[in-house]
């Protein structure tokens, strides 16, 4: 008989799933070869994590303003939790310039024969003014300035880690020897 999951049993299973996963990455680091690019993405997420509280400054400054802005005429915006989800969205370059500014008289003025009522049904922003404003100082800032400069760090952090990486592997595979015969135990030990 087949049961309905609740939702926390659902949820439980997505969490574990995913912790399995980065349970195995961290013990593929101990293999030589694969390991080395493991311990770079760990020392790369660790400068993220270090670098996160500006960025995380900065995806609610401009998440509250553009919900603020507008939360009446884009869907993405209705409330601040999609509006941060959206501008996180925005961070990695999927804009939408047409859907986030309406622009739909452009396309009803051009191609009149095909379009529609929903080419015509706009919706005026507030303040369109304040909105492309910040929307060009969201496009500076966030994806080519502190984009670049997470770039920028993570480089000079592999340069780093390729230079001690061997040792760190070899430091990993030692102890999981060590591991491994305090494990098996001596009898064990003296049959291999």
């Amino acid at each position: 008989p087949t049961e309905t999951k609740h939702k926390w049993q659902w949820d439980m299973l997505v969490y574990t799933i995913f912790i399995s996963w980065i349970n195995l990455v961290i013990f593929i680091r101990r293999i030589p070869g694969v390991g080395m690019y493991v311990l770079m993405f760990q020392d790369v997420v660790m400068t993220f994590l270090k670098a996160s509280l500006i960025y995380i400054l900065f995806v609610i400054a401009f998440s509250l303003s553009f919900f603020v802005l507008l939360q009446n005429t884009n869907p993405n915006f209705r409330n601040i939790g999609d509006s941060i989800l959206k501008t996180m969205v925005m961070l990695i370059g999927e804009f939408e310039y047409e859907s986030l500014f309406n622009i739909n008289d452009a396309f009803s003025s051009l191609l009149p024969a095909i379009c529609d009522d929903a080419c015509n049904s706009t919706t005026t922003l507030p303040s369109e003014d304040a909105t492309k404003v910040l929307f060009a100082l969201f496009v500076v800032m966030m994806p080519l300035l502190l984009l670049n400069l997470l770039v920028g760090l993570a480089v000079g952090d592999i340069q780093e880690v390729r230079s001690k990486a061997e040792l760190m592997r070899l430091s990993m595979q030692t102890r999981l020897v060590t591991d491994i015969e305090r494990n098996l135990g001596e009898g064990t030990m003296r049959k291999l």
